[in-house]
């Protein structure tokens, strides 16, 4: 708990004590060297150790404010802002003013706004905070720029947050002025110029505004992604990543594609989980802005937008792969998508592949195992195809079906085919599962329902016929789920003799119960395909079929009949 752990010395100087009256009276010591260094670790990052050098500066100076000053700061970069606010509180209260009292309120201001815009707080206090630090901030740089330099780029975040851009471009061009070797004060930079040219571009579509303000955007934002370099720290892979998709935008802005697609795909290799792939794809995907400027890689089809994707993708899981390894658990998203691109650019084999190491990283992403099985699908592995599905119907039904209605009509058409190549190899549970798949998918569709039923009825008879001695659960349990299933067709379709006489024979033969109500369904299937067949105008298909459902209820009423007799 590093932010209670304060020096018990220090308690005297920072707790009730605070004010100006309460300093210790020392001998004047020149503490310059102490407060540099502690600078120049602070802007290393290097917090704690800053703070030890601005404690002992406190100590030797007799706790001035233009010692303790650096303290607060520190407390403030550690996230004790609440205690840094308090602090600054008693020293207004015992009279101090002045640039320094600026400087820190503003700094805690907009680091509390930074906070909770991580936590995802959504209400008013983060303008207020902004725009809070934004006048604190821009009163102590106007005070002392040099002693005050650190402000710039929090100065120029609050003002792009409160849309006073102009405020925000000159402070975010201090910011690099005073720190050019600093990333994120470039990443502010670009992030502002991006701001502008908006704004210009709205005014006179590249006019000389708007270009001035695009060409500053690009350079800013490359001159970041050269400053962080290849980072270790989580934190700034993630704001490497960010100004990698900012670059892409602004890119895509001059229609650059393949330049923009080299952006994305070094933010994917950094922070892939933290990129939206649906929205880089929409933007690939999107028709040439009417504002876009003329070029040489303007024209482009859909088929072109869906390699420039693949290609960032592709790029993006070779990089995440060489930085941080096969085995590293991130990148599900990535690879997800990179087998999406694969498959709709017909690289079958290797969206296969991407979805599977997709899975491998994270099991629950079981619509996964959907395109598995499309793509083992069209390689004509219908064995793997099945097998797939059935992992992904285990793992999360839901899931899915949320795939296959996406475009329930193609998807049922294969699983179809599926169901054909089953029934060829007697692989009947396998037919009834792709059967449920299509019934749940095709809610309203009798045909699929009724399907279901008979591969279970099917399979209950292949199990007995078999000589296996299974369990009555699992007997009782497909009785059940055949029943339910028939029920399910008749109650779409009540008035097709098929479906009829097929619920009234799993009720005579494999339920063996309501035997009298099974007849009077025989006796209605009966009736019903007569009637039918009177059509002149049915169809050939139709007609075979009523014909052979009345042959098959005739028969089955015959046989019920007897039994009932006897």
């Amino acid at each position: 708990m590093r932010a209670l752990t304060i020096p018990l010395l220090l308690l005297g100087l920072f707790g009730l004590g605070f004010g100006a009256g309460s300093c210790v009276a020392r001998t004047p010591t020149d503490v310059t060297p102490l407060i540099t260094e502690g600078r120049a670790k602070l802007d290393a990052g290097q917090v704690d150790e800053a703070l030890a050098l601005f404690e002992q500066a406190a100590l030797e100076d007799g706790n001035s404010l233009q010692t303790r000053m650096w303290v607060l700061r520190s407390w403030i970069e550690q996230g004790r802002n609440n205690d840094a606010l308090d602090a600054l509180d008693a020293l207004v209260r015992d009279g101090q003013t002045g640039p320094e009292l600026d400087y820190l309120y503003g700094m805690a201001f907009a680091h509390r706004a930074q906070e909770n815009l991580a936590l995802g707080v959504t209400d008013s206090s983060i303008k207020m905070n902004y725009a809070d630090a934004v006048e604190r901030l821009e009163a102590a740089v106007r005070a002392d720029e040099e002693s005050f330099r650190d402000a710039f780029e929090p100065l120029a975040q609050a003002a792009l947050y409160t849309r006073e851009l102009e405020r925000a471009r000159r402070a975010a061009k201090k910011a690099v002025e005073h720190y050019p070797d600093d990333p994120v004060a470039w990443l502010t930079y670009g992030r502002v110029s991006l701001s502008l040219f908006g704004v210009e571009q709205e005014v006179e579509p590249w006019g000389t505004r708007a270009e001035r303000q695009w060409k500053a955007a690009e350079e800013a934002l490359r001159k970041a992604i050269a400053a962080f370099g290849s980072p270790s720290d989580p934190e700034e892979q993630a704001l490497l990543s960010q100004a990698s998709i900012d670059l892409g935008h602004t890119l895509m802005w001059k229609q650059r594609r393949d330049a923009a697609a080299d952006a994305y795909a070094l933010a994917m290799t950094w922070a892939p989980d933290g990129v939206d792939y649906l929205q880089l794809r929409g933007i690939f995907d999107a028709p040439d802005r009417e504002t876009g400027s003329p070029g040489p890689e303007n024209a482009h089809d859909q088929q072109t937008e869906t390699r420039t994707f693949n290609r960032a993708c592709e790029e993006g899981a070779r990089g995440f792969v060489e930085v941080f390894g096969p085995e590293d658990p991130r990148g599900v998203a990535l690879f997800w998508w990179l087998g999406y691109s694969r498959l709709e650019l017909g690289n079958f084999a290797g969206a296969e592949e991407a979805f599977l190491i997709a899975l491998d990283k994270d099991a629950e992403a079981a619509n996964s195992w959907f395109y598995v099985s499309m793509a083992r699908y069209l390689q004509q592995d219908y064995a793997g195809a099945v097998e797939a599905l059935a992992q992904g119907w285990e793992a999360n039904p839901a899931a899915m079906l949320s795939e296959m209605k996406l475009d329930p009509e193609n998807h049922i058409a294969r699983l179809e085919v599926l169901t054909g190549w089953a029934h060829g190899e007697d692989r009947l549970a396998d037919c009834a599962l792709l059967a449920e798949i299509c019934a749940e998918t095709a809610l309203q569709d009798a045909r699929h329902w009724h399907n279901l039923g008979i591969f279970l009825r099917d399979e209950l008879k292949r199990i007995v016929a078999s000589g296996e001695a299974p369990a009555e659960e699992e007997l009782a349990e497909l009785k059940q789920r055949a029943l339910v299933a028939h029920m399910r067709a008749l109650t779409l379709e009540p008035e097709d003799p098929q479906i009829v006489n097929d619920t009234a024979v799993l009720m005579h033969y494999y339920l063996e119960e309501d035997l009298p109500v099974a007849l009077q369904m025989y006796d209605h299937a009966i009736e019903l395909a007569t009637k039918l067949l009177e059509q002149e105008d049915l169809a050939a298909a139709d007609r075979a079929r009523f014909e052979a459902a009345r042959a098959d209820a005739e028969k089955n009423r015959a046989a019920l009949a007897a039994q009932l007799d006897e």
